[in-house]
Parts: C-alpha cells; sequence; structure tokens
C-alpha cells in the first residue's frame, strides 16, 4: 500500500500510523494478546499506557477487532495502521 493510501486510511479513521520496522516492541505490552489472537484479527500491541492498549493493524482497519478485544480484554482498545507487510513481519518476530 502506497504512503498516501496509508495516510488516507489513517485520516479517515483518524488513526495514527506507527513504523513497526524499527519499533522494539515490550513484553509486558505484548503479553496483553495471546499469539493466536494476534494472528487471528491480524494485529500487534504496541503500546499499553493509561489502561489504554494501542494496537496496529493494516489498513483498512477491521473496526469490528477493535470491538472484539475490548470485549474480550475487559480494557480501552484504540487503533493505529501499519503497513501490512510490516503487520505480518511483526506477527513473526514477536510472536514466533
Amino acid at each position: 500500500m502506497a504512503d498516501d493510501e496509508l495516510q488516507a486510511w489513517a485520516i479517515r479513521y483518524q488513526m495514527p500510523i506507527v513504523d513497526l520496522k524499527n519499533l522494539e516492541l515490550k513484553h509486558e505490552t505484548l503479553a496483553h494478546i495471546s499469539a493466536s489472537m494476534a494472528r487471528h484479527y491480524q494485529l500487534v500491541p504496541v503500546d499499553f499506557d493509561e489502561g489504554t492498549l494501542t494496537v496496529a493493524m493494516p489498513a483498512p482497519p477491521e473496526l469490528q477487532a477493535l470491538d472484539d478485544l475490548r470485549f474480550i480484554l475487559d480494557i480501552r482498545v484504540q487503533g493505529a495502521l501499519a503497513r501490512r507487510a510490516e503487520v505480518e513481519a511483526a506477527l513473526v518476530r514477536w510472536y514466533p
């Protein structure tokens, strides 16, 4: 997906864009979502701050996944967008 397309999705859904290539994730953040859940929803938890979990997902975002996570985890969840290839690589790297 081209950068301008990703930016358009980010504006439309008011979500930040996350660059997963160089992001070092904390194990405490990753622990909020199991490997099977991360793979199922194709998302990666990137931050947990003040009770809110931020997850990166490819565009277009699956908003139902955010609702499901809110229900399953019983915490606030917000979405962020990332390139699909970066999400797939992060899943392989962080959830082997």
